[in-house]
């Protein structure tokens, strides 16, 4: 994996970014829903390609359940055209047109095809249709409640939300089971100590509350980030900056190996520089401290 490539998905799963969440939030506050059986998808299906596509229509469909009382615009989407957004939030229809937009997103986007040309890409086809829309029924059947709207938004170069309503941000899963349910929540916790450093504070990112929807089971689950909290005296400026350094720490050690100590110590402060930061402000002093 290329040095940079790597963002907090990836550093929440490792053992040191395990041991700093849990040293200062209680996952066992937000416990795995009782899902029940889930939707079953046409054999065959990439069943990621069908996440990521979903992913993108999600928006859409909030918007459009929310048209009257939303204040800003509705989300860009590059995959389809001004026109076909437009039908859709007027209509609602799921056209095979924005469908097959969705899909060919999906696939150009993730990383299975991007890192791996000779992976041959599958084609929008009516089994991933299908599939989208047995999503969107169910996603149709909850109460979407919002006054704003952020589809994918970055919190810095190292995190983005699949869907921020208000100031809830959302991941979406289409996973069976809820198996991991807590590394889904550790992810979330990233995006929110990522949401509190001064450099996405300044483009109005708000979160207060964290939520998973379980697509293929149509079930939303949230909680407030004050309900995970261990200590409510903990300065979350001080703590977003200490995770952005311990995160960086560890992708620069991931990722260079190889390279002699002082180099990896330029990278670091190079990278916390990128970041928003002063290399030498940050608690904990990051750019004096030993490689």
């Amino acid at each position: 994996m290329p040095i940079f490539s790597r963002t907090v998905r990836n550093y929440v799963k490792s053992r040191e970014g395990k041991k700093f969440l849990e040293q200062h939030f209680e996952f066992s506050n937000f416990q795995p829903p009782s899902l029940g059986a889930p939707l079953t998808f046409p054999g065959g299906v990439n069943v990621n390609i069908v996440g990521t596509a979903f992913d993108a229509l999600l928006p859409l469909l909030v918007f459009r359940k929310n048209k009257k009382r939303i204040d800003s615009k509705i989300p860009a989407f590059h995959w389809i055209s001004s026109k076909e957004r437009r039908d859709f939030i007027k209509t609602g229809d799921l056209r095979d047109t924005l469908l097959d937009g969705a899909i060919k997103f999906a696939t150009a986007s993730h990383k299975s095809f991007t890192l791996n040309s000779a992976v041959q890409r599958p084609r929008p086809n009516q089994d991933i249709r299908q599939s989208l829309r047995l999503l969107f029924e169910k996603a149709d059947s909850l109460v979407w409640t919002a006054t704003r709207i952020s589809n994918r938004a970055a919190l810095s170069q190292f995190g983005i939300v699949d869907l921020l309503l208000d100031t809830t941000a959302i991941e979406v899963k289409t996973v069976k089971d809820a198996a991991h349910h807590f590394e889904h929540s550790a992810q979330l916790l990233a995006y929110f100590l990522l949401s509190q450093l001064p450099v996405v504070k300044e483009r109005g990112v708000i979160i207060e509350k964290l939520g998973i929807y379980y697509a293929r089971h149509g079930i939303l689950v949230t909680i407030p980030v004050s309900e995970l909290c261990r200590s409510e005296e903990q300065n979350m400026n001080s703590l977003s900056a200490e995770f952005l350094e311990s995160f960086i720490r560890w992708t620069v050690d991931k990722g260079c190996d190889e390279y002699r100590p002082g180099l990896k110590q330029e990278f670091r402060e190079q990278e916390m520089r990128l970041s928003g930061f002063s290399a030498g402000l940050i608690p904990g002093q990051f750019a004096r401290k030993s490689p």
